[in-house]
């Protein structure tokens, strides 16, 4: 922690139109946060350069005081769009269940970058109230918002999610529906299965076999037999409906057997 006699001279170093004393008073603030330095860090949001409120966002982050949130939602509005995106990313370093209607603004900020970072924050919070947030970015005009956002909800199993998720299928993004029907499919809630079956022929959905090999189109599915994005063996129907064979993103066609209700093992 800077002492309370150390700190004038940082705050010196911090103001002074000087980028060397500036990035000398960043990095000191920066390691040693702590609520200590609060006061002069939110009064920071305010300074007459951007480049000054976007490095007093940060250190508020990583200080982690609630008290802060009221403060980040300001800079928010903020003209200056690394001000916003250092806000948002604040916002979620607090972790704190309390920012999540400050990101949930930020989803609908002009910039790409800053409503992705906010629904990454939201995710990074991981509270039920996240689902909310989460819910809120699959009708974001940002692409890559909707997509880490189904991502996001496929680690819940609130019905929310799922109603949210069955939605998303309808996207107008391949990419976005895709990703939906993997969240759906980690989640393995029935009330999707109908859905599902409608997507399986949707000849727009991309399947990158492995990280090395360039995307490839799958061919329109007669069945789901190539929907491997809707399979996990919890997902009895949809397991029934595949037969033996899926195929995973992460390696070549595979032999599984599903698990059906009854059967030995289940």
């Amino acid at each position: 922690m800077i002492g309370a006699s150390a700190l004038p001279f940082v705050m010196a170093f911090w103001q002074a139109n000087d980028e060397e004393r500036h990035s000398e008073a960043h990095r000191l603030m920066r390691k040693l946060a702590s609520s200590h330095e609060l006061p002069f860090l939110l009064k920071a949001l305010s300074d007459y350069r951007s480049a000054y409120r976007t490095d007093a966002a940060e250190i508020i982050g990583l200080v982690g005081d609630t008290s802060a949130i009221p403060s980040l939602e300001s800079a928010l509005t903020d003209v200056d769009v690394q001000v916003r995106k250092g806000a948002v990313e604040a916002l979620g370093n607090i972790r704190s269940a309390e920012a999540i209607p400050a990101l949930m603004n930020a989803l609908d900020d002009a910039d790409s970058r800053t409503a992705t970072a906010a629904v990454n924050a939201i995710i990074t919070i991981g509270t039920d109230v996240a689902v909310s947030g989460l819910v809120a970015a699959l009708r974001s005009p940002h692409r890559e918002v909707r997509y880490k956002a189904a991502r996001g909800l496929g680690t819940s199993t609130s019905s929310q999610a799922v109603s949210a998720l069955i939605n998303a299928l309808e996207d107008t993004d391949s990419l976005v529906r895709a990703e939906a029907a993997d969240a759906l499919g980690s989640i393995g809630d029935p009330a999707a299965i109908a859905k599902l079956q409608e997507l399986s022929s949707d000849d727009q959905v991309f399947w990158e076999p492995n990280a090395m090999n360039s995307p490839r189109r799958l061919p329109p599915p007669q069945d789901l037999k190539h929907l491997h994005f809707a399979f996990t063996p919890e997902l009895y129907p949809i397991g029934e409906l595949l037969g033996r064979e899926t195929v995973r993103s992460d390696g070549p066609t595979e032999r599984v057997e599903p698990k059906i209700p009854g059967s030995p093992g289940t």
